[in-house]
């Protein structure tokens, strides 16, 4: 498959406690309709008061799932869409706030998201929320 020369690509966020298919399938079918890129993005929040803790044992077991998810929803891309093109990036950060970034970004067509399955004021209060603080502040579209 060719991909047209327009820089833009397709962002997908990838949360490593719940990988969606649907949501890959979804960004896939998009990419795969487009003739986008997909590029994966996994963010490690930045952990807690670690003043009287060594924190890096956590902090390297982190990445370490996330470069798991990541293999792994390449892997599911890959089996849905078999040309799709698939870049990967592992980002230190808050999810929302890394999503954000990426949303601002001139390159980016659209990002996609999976449900966390928070409930109403945890979407609106929790950090732990993506979609809302992602679609108040996204200069692109943002799916989920």
């Amino acid at each position: 498959m060719s991909r047209p020369s327009s820089g833009k690509e397709i962002v997908v966020g990838i949360d490593p406690r719940d990988p969606s298919v649907p949501t890959l399938a979804w960004a896939a079918d998009e990419a795969d309709r487009t003739h986008l890129p997909l590029r994966l993005v996994l963010a490690v929040p930045p952990l807690h008061d670690t003043q009287h803790v060594d924190s890096a044992p956590h902090r390297m077991s982190l990445q370490a799932q996330g470069r798991e998810a990541l293999l792994a929803a390449t892997g599911t891309v890959l089996r849905l869409t078999p040309h799709a093109h698939v870049a990967t990036e592992l980002v230190d950060g808050a999810p929302a706030a890394v999503l954000c970034r990426y949303a601002a970004a001139p390159t980016t067509h659209v990002v996609v998201i999976g449900s966390r399955r928070l409930s109403r004021p945890e979407e609106i209060f929790s950090t732990a929320s993506v979609a809302v603080p992602l679609s108040a502040q996204a200069e692109c579209p943002a799916e989920s």
